[in-house]
């Protein structure tokens, strides 16, 4: 059975892809192509909307800017994983740009 949800995914950068958790936190994740607006859960099947940044554009281009992948990362405001992980959540493009050049000495 497939299940519609009112709830969304939300989109966020891990190791320079766009990545996005199912809404009802069953532990599936997809890798997502920019703009998609259909998230289908592997694991679940649940069938959910995708919140995308409204910067999100501005948001990837920035991070490309660092030299490893691994440092390409990016989540909205409040996201669970970074919270978790203690990681910046909700930065802006300013914001990332300034945190780049920290790391990088530019």
């Amino acid at each position: 059975m497939t299940t519609l949800l009112t709830n969304q995914a939300r989109a966020y950068v891990n190791w320079d892809r766009w990545v996005a958790d199912c809404p009802i936190n069953c532990g599936g994740a997809l890798k997502l192509d920019p703009g998609q607006t259909a998230f289908a859960c592997p694991e679940c099947k649940t069938i959910s909307s995708i919140e995308w940044p409204t910067n999100a554009d501005e948001i990837w281009e920035v991070l490309q800017e660092r030299v490893a992948p691994r440092t390409r990362n990016w989540f909205p405001s409040g996201h669970v994983l970074a919270l978790r992980a203690n990681v910046p959540h909700g930065q802006t493009v300013a914001q990332l740009r300034d945190e780049t050049a920290e790391h990088t000495g530019g």
